[in-house]
């Protein structure tokens, strides 16, 4: 109903427009007879320019003072820009990551720098999300928001300091650790800037400190490190698996060109074998050759001596 009755007021303000244009034309024409002249059309083109700033400083006024329109998409007045560029920078990281994913599926990244790359990518894209999610608040929302965190983090700035100077009498210092990671998470789930949710986060770490100093640690610090320490052990296994598997095939791989090197050098043997026998049949062959032309030479001499023989008895008388 709201949009409805803008929307007719626009189409008010615009027919309200033309006619003050329509009105100003006509008041030009009468007073020069509708004699048009160069001079009277350009007198009518700044008349329309007038009026063309006077309802754009007119709707440009009336959209600041008016009440914010969040759910119209449609209105020319909201910024679109920051929240279009965030949509764009969520949708980049969530490629990025599926890449990632890709690339250590096909064995391009090793497990500790996939689980880095991610690890910074879900950071950025869960702060992206958090500022796409509070980027339909008014200002006066932001302002107290940041006001809470900031009391937040200055009540657990005293705390911590109360806990520091009073260490050697309090029998349970684990409390100034607890309260200041609860306001540290409590400050990150406000929604605090980046400067405040670091200065909370200093501050955590302080009390932790603190905490650690002549103070055993509590049953959900002990489980916290031993499932820390069974998440190294893990890791540390599964690489010292990767690298056997990769040792495995580096052998093998070394293994089957051992083979094939092998069968190589066997067919290069049974090739010179081969080309010796044909060598033998060649110096065999060129033997039996000489052979006969040998015999074909005595024949010849014989029967040369024969000739002669035969000569001589008959020029004997």
């Amino acid at each position: 109903m709201r949009s409805t009755s803008e929307s007719s007021l626009k189409w008010v303000w615009r027919g309200s427009a033309l006619g003050v244009l329509g009105l100003g034309w006509l008041f030009i024409l009468i007073q020069n007879k509708f004699h048009l002249t160069a001079s009277v059309v350009y007198v009518m083109l700044a008349y329309l320019a007038g009026v063309a700033a006077v309802y754009a400083l007119f709707r440009t006024g009336a959209s600041a003072v008016g009440p914010e329109t969040d759910h119209d998409p449609d209105s020319w007045t909201l910024p679109q820009s920051a929240r279009e560029e965030l949509e764009r920078e969520k949708k980049t990281l969530l490629k990025a990551i599926k890449e990632a994913e890709f690339d250590a599926q096909m064995g391009k990244l090793t497990k500790r720098d996939f689980d880095e790359m991610v690890r910074n990518y879900r950071l950025r894209a869960i702060e992206v999300i958090k500022l796409l999610d509070t980027g339909g608040e008014s200002v006066r929302a932001q302002i107290q928001r940041e006001v809470r965190a900031r009391a937040e983090v200055e009540a657990m700035h005293a705390k911590v300091e109360s806990a520091h100077t009073g260490l050697a009498k309090r029998k349970n210092p684990n409390k100034a650790a607890a309260a200041a990671q609860l306001a540290a998470r409590s400050a990150a789930a406000a929604g605090a800037s980046p400067a405040i949710a670091a200065e909370a986060a200093k501050a955590a770490a302080l009390a932790t400190d603190l905490d650690a100093e002549d103070v055993p640690a509590s049953a959900d610090e002990i489980i916290a490190i031993k499932k820390a320490d069974a998440d190294d052990k893990a890791e540390k296994a599964e690489q010292v698996e990767q690298d056997a598997k990769a040792d495995a095939r580096a052998e093998k791989a070394d293994a089957k060109a051992d083979a094939k090197a092998e069968k190589a050098e066997a067919k290069h043997d049974v090739a010179e074998a081969e080309a010796d026998k044909a060598a033998a049949k060649a110096d065999k062959a060129n033997g039996t050759d000489n052979g006969a032309s040998k015999a074909a030479d005595v024949v010849a001499a014989e029967a040369d001596g024969k000739a002669e023989n035969n000569g001589a008895k008959e020029a004997t008388p």
